[in-house]
């Protein structure tokens, strides 16, 4: 569509001989500014003098003003174009101009501020030519203003933010970020901590599993992993812990087996621990009645059906008949009483 700005003005004059041109008595009117716009693109031609244009089109360009010195139809063009960059642009435009340059004021706009995490303060015109170059222009609020000259400029920012949802990131360890700006660039960015977690802990499961397994249980950990290699990370768990579960219900009557004869020789362990001291007690408890009978033997006293019964307590304790021991020990005290 076209919209046009009008600017300049009229004369007129008169003489007697008519209408002439040159020096005669009328003079022309300046051609109207002509202003023609699409959705990405503006063209104005016929300057001849200062004005101001508000273009309608899908450009960010709100205001443009130009005051050329010798204006002679100049023309200005501006459109849309692109560059490859990793920049956040909210608009790149090419200039053209007869003009040497010419005023814009650019409006910053709030939803693309919100989508890419960015506030009007992190936003600024640049100039391209290989890279960005930060013009430095006037900012008020939502407005940029800035003299442009023939060249590509782009309204944004030169960091690649480009979405508002929290990223995750790994360097050392997995990390959230609340703008994409902030992740360091050897960062790889990763759909999600947790899931970045549980995706570790499987593949170290599965490379310890591989360690010793062979056959089919190997052929099962290597479907595993390749359920990990495809995202699939419940399924890839329940596979691991179906392998696992298998392994352990093997393991399990071996595991009783351990456990009964770690038992049996704890008991036969302790059983005989009992054994020794119950006998070294009664063996000490025989030497102090044989030093009794040997005194009460030198003080002329008969002893000899005491030592009778402490041979037999001897032979008791050496069958490990300790009761039948104890039984003995006891006559032998009834008799030196």
């Amino acid at each position: 569509m076209a919209h046009k700005a009008v600017s300049g003005g009229s004369g007129s004059g008169s003489s007697s001989g008519g209408s002439t041109r040159g020096g005669g008595g009328f003079a022309r009117s300046d051609p109207e500014i002509e202003v023609e716009t699409t959705e990405n693109s503006v063209y104005i031609y016929n300057i001849y003098e200062a004005d101001e244009i508000e273009p309608d089109t899908g450009l960010p360009i709100e205001k443009i003003s130009f005051d050329p010195e010798n204006p002679e139809n100049e023309t200005i063009k501006i459109e849309e174009t692109s560059v490859e960059t990793n920049a956040s642009m909210q608009s790149i435009f090419e200039v053209n101009s007869s003009l040497e340059s010419f005023d814009l004021e650019i409006a910053i706009s709030e939803d693309w501020l919100e989508e890419n995490n960015f506030t009007s303060e992190d936003i600024s015109l640049y100039s391209w030519n290989s890279t960005w170059t930060d013009q430095m222009p006037e900012k008020q609020n939502l407005s940029v203003n800035a003299t442009v000259e023939n060249r590509t400029y782009g309204l944004g920012s030169e960091k690649a933010c480009y979405s508002i949802e929290n990223v995750s990131a790994v360097t050392d360890s997995c990390k959230v970020y609340a703008n994409p700006c902030e992740v360091p660039e050897d960062a790889e960015i990763v759909e999600s901590c947790r899931t970045y977690e549980q995706e570790q802990d499987l593949r170290q499961r599965i490379s310890d599993a591989k360690e010793q397994a062979s056959g089919k249980k190997l052929e099962s950990i290597e479907n595993a992993e390749s359920l990990v290699e495809e995202g699939n990370l419940q399924q890839a768990g329940e596979e691991l812990d179906r392998i696992e579960t298998q392994e352990n219900n093997l393991w399990k009557p071996v595991l009783a087996g351990i456990i009964l004869i770690l038992g049996l020789i704890l008991i036969a362990g302790f059983i005989y621990l009992y054994r020794k001291r119950k006998k070294k007690q009664v063996l000490e408890e025989l030497e102090e009645l044989g030093t009794i009978l040997k005194k009460l033997e030198d003080q002329g006293r008969s002893v000899q059906g005491a030592e009778e019964k402490l041979l037999q307590a001897y032979q008791a304790v050496e069958k490990d008949d300790f009761s039948k021991a104890a039984d003995l020990t006891d006559e032998v005290r009834d008799l030196v009483k």
